[in-house]
């Protein structure tokens, strides 16, 4: 399984005078729920999208840690591209550790947060993260997430994120790579519970445009303002938006949602 591979971890103390316990979701029940979903911005023009994803265990507990491929089924109509953004290298972010990258301003696409949770010597630890999205290639269109926690496990992780086709009724499929978080030495790996990234930086490009002058088709140099995610010119009615998420006890859990266009 895919892993980062800059990572570093003080360990806190924890677990002090006590066994590490096994996470309370051997035999959980995944499920994950898409929540929030906000999409704003003008038909034809560039949107901002703010997603959400929440990961519980029917069980009761810590749910299982994340495992393989994640998945994320965007609308259709829209169209995701990165023309204007500048791209970072990928040995850049990959080597940041505990700081973020140095990377071009308009490299980083998404910013969003994260929770993690795990079951260390009988007690269940919380740690909140911060997720950033760095373009590091425009064709596919691939992104690559810088994540830091600091307590009470300090530990960076990186890890990519593809865009390609869907299938109906989705138009856009993102493919997560997810990464191993470990905890404690020997101790269980740490569970996701909650994610949420945002994407609603714009830049403005200069494009071409054929206009009438006079009756004659003329050529001229237009700035035009774009996103990484484009609206689509008409609505295309009810927005379908899903996921899929794997488990390292051996189970998956997908969720749908609908929402309306801006």
């Amino acid at each position: 399984m895919p892993t980062a591979s800059t990572a570093r971890r003080a360990i806190a103390v924890i677990a002090a005078g006590g066994a590490l316990a096994l996470p309370a979701s051997a035999m959980a029940a995944e499920q994950v729920t898409i929540s929030p979903i906000k999409l704003t911005g003008t038909l034809g023009g560039p949107a901002a999208l703010t997603l959400g994803l929440n990961v519980t265990n029917s069980l009761g507990g810590v749910p299982s840690p994340l495992a393989g491929v994640a998945t994320i089924e965007l609308p259709q109509g829209g169209i995701y591209n990165a023309q204007g953004f500048t791209t970072c290298p990928l040995a850049t972010i990959t080597a940041a550790i505990g700081t973020p990258p140095v990377c071009p301003a308009d490299s980083r696409v998404a910013t969003g947060s994260a929770t993690g949770q795990a079951v260390i010597g009988g007690t269940e630890i919380t740690e909140p993260a911060v997720l950033d999205a760095y373009l590091v290639k425009r064709s596919p269109l691939t992104l690559e997430f810088w994540g830091n926690g600091t307590s009470p496990i300090a530990e960076t992780l990186t890890f990519p994120a593809t865009f390609g086709p869907g299938s109906s009724p989705y138009g856009e499929q993102v493919s997560i790579q997810v990464p191993t978080i470990t905890s404690v030495p020997g101790g269980p790996d740490v569970s996701i519970t909650e994610i949420e990234a945002s994407i609603k930086d714009t830049r403005s490009v200069t494009t071409t445009k054929t206009v009438k002058v006079g009756g004659r088709s003329e050529k001229k140099r237009v700035k035009t303002t774009v996103g990484l995610i484009t609206l689509p010119k008409r609505c295309p009615g009810t927005l379908h938006w899903g996921t899929n998420l794997m488990f390292q006890d051996g189970t998956s859990a997908t969720a749908t949602a609908t929402s309306a266009c801006p």
